[in-house]
């Protein structure tokens, strides 16, 4: 009979359960073993549970106010107009682990319609139209304004006073009078040799106008003729009878 030596004794350590996300272990860990010659072969099965999950929604609104002011504030400015659109998407909660997954949100290619600045007697908006704006769930909320500037009255110039009328004045509808100076009709004679050909006046009988009178000196030669051929004829009468 040989003699042999003695076994030694050992262990097998603890073993942690692993973990898969949206399942819990029957087993969070096993546990550490003394091992002996006399230890048989052990299995041990852990088994994974699904863990129960509790699926919420979430919102998120997205806001655009535009608001309007009138400079000098002199009448009522137009009522502000609000924009809003709400994003949501569902939310799962991991009941175990306290975990938290999330869905995708419910709309895509969103945006807010433009809006055209209410009209206002007398003003003019600075901005004529707020343009259309895409929106995310991203997208912060914004403010637009829009100020009013009251329109520039342009100043008629004062009318010049009206100038006085002169009653002497001949009025520019009436008539201007025409003067014109008498020939003598026996001083001149025209004669038309042809159709449609002037012939140059012939003067008949000189005339010379006394500076003082304004008589023609012929007329008095005529008349001096006259009383010098009467005084002949009486001296002849006179010699004869004598």
């Amino acid at each position: 009979m040989s003699l042999g030596g003695q076994w030694s004794d050992d262990q097998w350590n603890e073993v942690v359960s692993k973990k898969i996300k949206g399942y819990h272990p029957d087993k969070e860990s096993v546990a550490q073993q003394k091992v002996t010659t006399n230890t048989d072969n052990i299995t041990i099965t852990v088994h994974y549970i699904k863990n129960p999950i509790v699926t919420s929604t979430e919102n998120k609104t997205v806001k655009r106010t535009i608001n309007y002011l009138v400079d000098g504030n002199e009448v009522s400015a137009p009522d502000s107009v609000n924009q809003e659109f709400t994003f949501s998407r569902d939310v799962f909660t991991d009941t175990v682990t306290g975990d938290v997954t999330y869905g995708n949100w419910n709309a895509d290619n969103t945006s807010f319609e433009a809006v055209d600045s209410p009209s206002l007697k007398g003003y003019t908006p600075d901005v004529k139209s707020v343009t259309a704006l895409t929106v995310t769930p991203d997208t912060k909320n914004t403010n637009v304004t829009v100020t009013y500037t009251k329109n520039l009255v342009e100043v008629q110039p004062t009318p010049k006073p009206a100038e006085p009328v002169d009653s002497n004045k001949p009025s520019p509808t009436e008539p201007t009078n025409i003067v014109t100076k008498q020939v003598n009709p026996t001083s001149v004679t025209a004669k038309s040799q042809t159709p449609n050909q002037v012939v140059p006046l012939q003067q008949t009988t000189t005339s010379k106008e006394l500076p003082q009178t304004g008589e023609e000196y012929n007329g008095l030669t005529t008349i001096g003729l006259l009383m010098l051929s009467l005084a002949t004829g009486l001296g002849l009468k006179k010699r004869k009878k004598d």
